[in-house]
């Protein structure tokens, strides 16, 4: 169960072949060159980077229970992963990164996130400035998933966000989430929103409790077509509601902080 740690010095590696250490932690820095992953592996947990060059995992079987990768790109789709939890980023704090497809260079495909699906994870750095583009669906199959970027843009196509509990973060100023006229779409049964300033749009897919919604001053738009409960506060300037489909309980805590009442439609009450 002893660790390996090759992170000490930048190695520059084409081909990893297999790694075994049942019980340990492997870590390996390969900011050197481009990854592929070759072989099998099978550790206690994975801490892997590349900098700014590609990872791929395509051709591994990997059993761990945490895995963690920085890199300009990664590959999951041919791969074989058993984990417990993962946490995926790019090097570059302005990098971009698409879920769903996109042009990358930081893609993560319908393919790739089949790939974490079920698991506890983050995705993003907490200091990035790039924007995270929801170009397709996003599946979780109801795992807790933190999501982090400058900003979060949508798509006309209503692709969504599925997870059981999701977390948005944008630690950039005015960086916003999602925008009136492309709201991100969640299907989740909780969601937590912070940015520091920034407005935030969503549209719900079914029933939804916000835990919570701290946007610094940013305005707050949100519509359902299912019940909408709030479970903690919503710290915003203008709050938005569409919902007529369904009920919306607001009333549960009493420490909300918002300055202006925009348009509210909750007919489906």
């Amino acid at each position: 169960t002893a660790a390996i740690d090759l992170s000490t010095s930048v190695n520059t590696i084409a081909n990893l072949g297999a790694v075994t250490g049942t019980g340990g932690a492997f870590k390996f820095d390969n900011s050197g060159s481009a990854l592929i992953v070759a072989g099998n592996m099978n550790v206690g947990s994975i801490d892997i980077t590349t900098g700014n060059h590609a990872l791929d995992f395509s051709f591994s079987t990997v059993n761990a229970g945490s895995f963690k990768a920085v890199s300009s790109s990664i590959a999951l789709a041919n791969s074989n992963m058993s984990i417990d939890s993962f946490d995926l980023s790019p090097a570059s704090a302005s990098a971009s990164v698409d879920l769903g497809g996109g042009s990358g260079p930081y893609v993560l495909t319908a393919g790739d996130l089949t790939k974490l699906s079920g698991r506890i994870g983050r995705i993003g750095l907490a200091d990035s400035t790039g924007v995270m583009n929801i170009n397709g669906v996003a599946d979780f199959s109801g795992a807790t998933i933190g999501l982090f970027a400058g900003s979060f843009a949508g798509n006309n196509n209503g692709f969504a966000v599925s997870a059981g509990e999701l977390v948005l973060h944008v630690f950039n100023g005015a960086g916003s989430i999602g925008s009136a006229v492309l709201p991100i779409d969640v299907t989740t049964s909780k969601l937590t929103i912070t940015t520091e300033g920034g407005d935030a749009y969503i549209r719900a897919n079914g029933a939804m409790s916000l835990q919570s919604v701290v946007l610094a001053g940013g305005n707050f738009g949100v519509s359902s077509n299912s019940t909408l409960n709030l479970a903690g506060i919503i710290d915003a300037n203008t709050l938005s509601l569409n919902n007529t489909a369904g009920a919306t309980n607001f009333s549960s805590c009493g420490n909300n902080k918002i300055a202006h009442l925009g348009a509210i439609n909750a007919a489906g009450q």
